[in-house]
């Protein structure tokens, strides 16, 4: 008979196996998804601030 010993750890590396990757990819997807956002925000409110002064430049003669 096996060692409940040895099945645990079995069981645990087969679980470590399937894990590590899977979490890495739901870290990545994670971390990506949160650049896109920061990059979009951060990009549109440079466009906000470029048009207003645009704006103030035409209309006012700045």
């Amino acid at each position: 008979m096996v060692p409940f010993n040895k099945v645990i750890r079995f069981g645990f590396k087969k679980i470590e196996n399937i894990g590590v990757p899977f979490f890495n990819f739901i870290l990545g997807f994670i971390l990506s998804v949160l650049f896109l956002t920061v990059g979009m925000l951060l990009l549109d409110s440079i466009e906000k601030i470029n048009k207003h002064f645009v704006l103030r430049h035409v209309f006012f003669k700045i």
